[in-house]
């Protein structure tokens, strides 16, 4: 879960965390705290993220990037305390697409 976002003297924005991981079997809960730090590279990109916090939402990219930082160590931490290892929060379900086969002028199918 992220907190509210902050913007700091230096043009960069810090936005707080806290994951909550439950180990399996269920015998302990791993809670870690953290922030992250975020520069825009252009001005475009600076609005567009401000944009976006400003409605509460973190951007998939910031949030996968934070959690993929966060799980190795979470993984370590309970690998230390003799925990069994900790189950990451479940992935939402995307539609999978179907792919078409491109075709050449006669219905010839390739592989590109």
């Amino acid at each position: 879960m992220f907190g509210r976002s902050e913007k700091l003297a230096d043009g960069s924005i810090r936005i707080g965390f806290v994951f909550k991981v439950d180990c399996n079997p269920p015998i302990a809960t791993l809670d870690i705290r953290g922030s992250t730090f975020i520069t825009a590279t252009s001005s475009e990109e600076l609005k567009e993220l401000e944009n976006q916090l400003s409605q509460n939402r973190v951007p998939p990219p910031i949030l996968m990037a934070t959690f993929s930082y966060v799980l190795p160590l979470l993984s370590l931490l309970a690998r230390e305390l003799g925990l069994p290892p900790p189950v990451p929060p479940p992935i939402a379900q995307t539609e999978h697409t179907t792919r078409r086969e491109p075709t050449t002028g006669t219905g010839i199918s390739y592989h590109v």
